[in-house]
């Protein structure tokens, strides 16, 4: 009988000792995801309070933008209100000439580009768009309406004054011919002639 005692209890500590390893790891496993849950309860947490952060954020950005772009506009009203007003203003110098060129109708081309361009005279003008110096040849398809526009019989030179794009008034400097051998008289009076047209009101 003894040796059977010993076995049963022998059986009944092993079972026990399972028993115990069972519960024991049922418990850890019970433990690790209750953590995990928790963990990932709280990543949700801050994920969602981080998504209502970023919502919030572009509206709020949205409503300083556009009291930013209304006191932009604002400003600019205001400075175009203090701006004055300015007309389109310029004076254009024409000299037309024909296929021939002659020796005295290269010489006046020559005497007026100096009078415009040259030392003393309205290069600044030039470059800031409020004089034109042009060069044209009537006989070029497309250019014979000058010599009805301008009343043209002969090689001429011509100013115009444009006043928003629209031309106003214009002059044939004639006198161009009587001063073709007086080089220093010839650019004054054409020099004149372009103040005067620069000036006019």
């Amino acid at each position: 009988m003894k040796p059977k005692l010993t076995i049963l209890i022998t059986f009944f500590i092993i079972l026990s000792f399972i028993a115990l390893s069972v519960i024991f790891n049922v418990s850890r496993l019970s433990a690790a995801q209750g953590a995990d849950q928790v963990q990932t309860g709280a990543k949700q947490s801050v994920s969602s309070q981080a998504a209502k952060a970023a919502a919030s954020r572009p509206i709020a950005s949205k409503e300083q933008q556009s009291k930013e772009q209304q006191t932009t506009a604002g400003s600019k009203e205001r400075s175009l209100a203090k701006a004055p007003s300015k007309l389109s203003h310029k004076v254009i110098a024409y000299y037309f000439h024909g296929k021939f060129r002659c020796p005295s109708c290269k010489k006046i081309e020559a005497y007026a580009r100096e009078a415009i361009e040259g030392q003393g005279g309205f290069a600044d003008l030039i470059k800031s768009g409020d004089l034109e110096w042009r060069v044209v040849n009537v006989e070029e398809p497309g250019n014979e309406h000058f010599i009805k526009d301008f009343q043209l019989y002969t090689k001429s030179l011509i100013i115009v004054d444009i006043r928003d794009g629209e031309q106003k008034q214009w002059k044939n400097l004639a006198k161009v011919w009587e001063l073709l051998y007086d080089k220093e008289a010839f650019v004054n009076y054409v020099r004149d002639e372009i103040k005067a047209y620069l000036g006019r009101s």
